[in-house]
């Protein structure tokens, strides 16, 4: 496997979203024998927990640490069912790093869908 000393920020693409309202768990799969997993846990709060290629659940892998990016502060993982796991809520954005690069990142994305009645005429002003 290379060493990847650096992140090219153009690999840092959009590759999905995360809902905290419904029970779908999304998968990103870090390697052959790991997966690293994201559950909504309800009431706007989330886990992020790493499982193995049998979809066992493991220690969190060394070198990972989560950043919250709204606070600027490290997040601790918790024990959950004898494993680490980190929590997260729908309000903030964090940022993923393995061995201190950047490998994924979680953005909220602060907009709300808007739905009206069909009488009702919907447009958009563009900012100046």
């Amino acid at each position: 496997m290379t060493k990847i000393n650096y992140v090219d920020l153009a690999t840092m693409r959009y590759r999905g979203s995360f809902s905290y309202i419904d029970d779908n768990r999304r998968v990103v799969r870090i390697n052959n024998n790991t997966k690293l997993k994201i559950e909504s846990l309800g009431q706007g709060v989330a886990r992020i927990y790493f499982v193995d290629r049998r979809d066992r659940s493991i220690q969190i892998p060394n070198g990972f640490t989560l950043w919250e990016t709204d606070r600027n502060v490290n997040v601790p993982p918790r024990i959950i069912y004898g494993y680490g796991s980190f929590f997260i809520n729908w309000m903030n954005s964090y940022k993923l790093f393995q061995n201190g690069v950047e490998v994924l990142a979680l953005r909220n994305q602060m907009q709300q869908s808007l739905e009206g009645v069909d009488w009702f005429e919907y447009d958009v002003e563009m900012s100046p």
